[in-house]
């Protein structure tokens, strides 16, 4: 019964930790719910098993209409489904010494073994949030945009054939669109300097391409294809496209959220269009310990090594509003010990236990997501 409450205690306070530190829950949303149906809504989101799936639905109603004094006409909602799958998996087995002695420590919520449980687990988990940075919506990528040459691009297959272009292979999954486009579509293969592929910007359904054809000699964007260096000067411009490019989208303004390498913070902190607003923003946010707020975005900062990227080859950060990124996480085996007597791989008590996590962007919610590509200095 001791070791129950030891190996309990412990998952509750590293739990405490990781939730304490970890972005999942501010950054992310957990709209989704169980296949199996479960009425009550704490069950249907239970994690209970590996790869398990649930389902992300976003539904879409017809809107306001003007009202003429006629018949009215009614509209579908139109509801669109996605799958969360609980596919990443992260054990923790470590072999007790003393028992005694980490009964002790589990007590003590603060105590550096529970730091370290809690601290680790979310280092690993935020940094696959960090990657869902390759969903972000076509369109809503902010760097330096490449345009060199024409292009015209086949109906059907969209196969891209340029003049005067230099196609490169770091061009693949990068926005694209051209003159004549409605929407922007993404780079999906590359052949050769003169010859990509474009697919729409999507993951649910099989690669397919809806744009037409575009004649030659058109003018197109391959968004964000390489860096910007952000400078003091600069960074509130770059911040604003980064606003644009959600408004555009018509993505709410509340929650919204930027996180960036901790480099960023001498360039910001030095740009006199953020120092009112961060100042504002001081003792509400920071002197609490969460985050800047500036742009409309609350900021959250990570070490350099957790952002995509380097501060040479330009850092992917990812931005967007809580909607766009769809997470389930929790222990599906909890922590658990098992004393020197039952163990029959060493003479040791061992603690283990084993927790899980899925993360999904829903192509319905790629728009509310966005990439800026940068390094970041004072000048």
């Amino acid at each position: 019964m001791g070791t129950t409450v030891t190996a309990q205690q412990f998952m509750v306070n590293t739990l405490k930790v990781f939730f304490r530190k970890s972005l999942i829950a501010l950054i992310t949303n957990n709209d989704f719910y169980s296949d199996a149906g479960d009425i009550d809504e704490k069950s249907s989101k239970s994690i209970r098993s590996k790869n398990q799936k649930f389902t992300i639905s976003t539904l879409y109603s017809g809107g306001w209409t003007t009202y003429s004094g006629s018949t009215l006409s009614w509209n579908t909602v139109k509801e669109v489904v996605s799958t969360l799958v609980i596919d990443q998996f992260k054990t923790f087995n470590d072999i007790i010494q003393s028992l005694a002695y980490f009964k002790s420590s589990v007590k003590d919520p603060k105590s550096s073994v529970i730091e370290h449980a809690g601290g680790k687990l979310r280092e690993l988990v935020d940094q696959a949030v960090l990657d869902m940075v390759a969903d972000a919506g076509a369109g809503n990528w902010v760097g330096t945009d490449y345009t060199t040459g024409t292009v015209t691009v086949t109906v059907t297959t969209g196969a891209v054939v340029g003049v005067g272009t230099t196609f490169a292979a770091g061009m693949v999954g990068k926005p694209f669109k051209a003159a004549g486009h409605s929407k922007w579509y993404r780079v999906v293969t590359f052949t050769d300097t003169t010859h990509i592929t474009i697919e729409n910007d999507s993951d649910d359904e099989s690669s397919s391409y809806d744009g037409g054809a575009i004649s030659g000699g058109s003018a197109y964007t391959i968004q964000a294809n390489t860096k910007i260096a952000l400078t003091k000067t600069n960074i509130s411009q770059y911040f604003t496209e980064c606003q644009v490019a959600l408004d555009n989208n018509s993505i709410p303004e509340e929650d919204r959220w930027m996180v960036l390498p901790a480099s960023a913070k001498k360039p910001l902190n030095a740009a006199a269009e953020f120092n009112k607003d961060l100042e504002k923003s001081f003792q509400a946010v920071v002197v609490k310990g969460v985050v800047q707020e500036a742009a409309g975005f609350r900021l959250y900062y990570v070490p350099d090594s957790w952002v995509n990227g380097d501060n040479s080859s330009g850092y992917e950060c990812p931005f967007g509003h809580k909607s766009f990124i769809t997470a389930g996480y929790g222990f599906i085996e909890p922590i658990s010990i098992i004393l020197s007597k039952d163990n029959q791989t060493n003479y040791g008590d061992m603690m283990k236990g084993l927790y899980g996590y899925g993360l999904k962007v829903a192509d319905e919610r790629r728009r509310a997501g966005g990439k800026l590509f940068a390094t970041f200095s004072i000048s």
